[in-house]
């Protein structure tokens, strides 16, 4: 669950080299190194607390602790499962890249609340421009 926090980090991540924005591999080991003393404590815990299903509450209250101190609007208690949670950023909710590469409204939206959150810097993606989703 750690990587969760690495995949949060990648994708609201903008490059400050231009070096960054063309080798994405470079960012994403520079993003993983960064955070490697975080991730391995989080997942530390989660194995310490071994808990089972639905009543996960320690390891629920970690992450979503952790994520909402990394700026995501945390909801806990969902669909009634007190161990539950959905966690957004902005207005957008986590998804996936073929979602974006497939909905450009999706990737314009994210684009702006990024820029907005970090005080106009313009978001710079990882992904090549025209990049088409391997779909079957």
């Amino acid at each position: 669950m750690g990587w969760l926090v690495v995949v949060s980090a990648l994708a609201c991540a903008a490059p400050s080299t231009a070096q960054t924005q063309t080798d994405p591999k470079r960012l994403a080991v520079q993003e993983v190194e960064r955070l490697s003393g975080e991730i391995g404590a989080t997942a530390g815990c989660l194995w310490t607390f071994s808990e089972t299903a639905l009543r996960e509450t320690r390891s629920a209250a970690l992450l979503a602790d952790l994520l909402q101190r990394e700026g995501f609007q945390v909801e806990r208690g969902v669909a009634g499962m007190p161990t539950a949670f959905v966690a957004t950023w902005g207005s957008v909710l986590a998804m996936t890249g073929v979602d974006l590469l497939t909905q450009p409204k999706l990737l314009a939206q994210a684009r702006a609340d990024f820029e907005k959150r970090m005080g106009g810097t313009p978001y710079r993606s990882p992904i090549p421009t025209g990049q088409k989703p391997p779909l079957p």
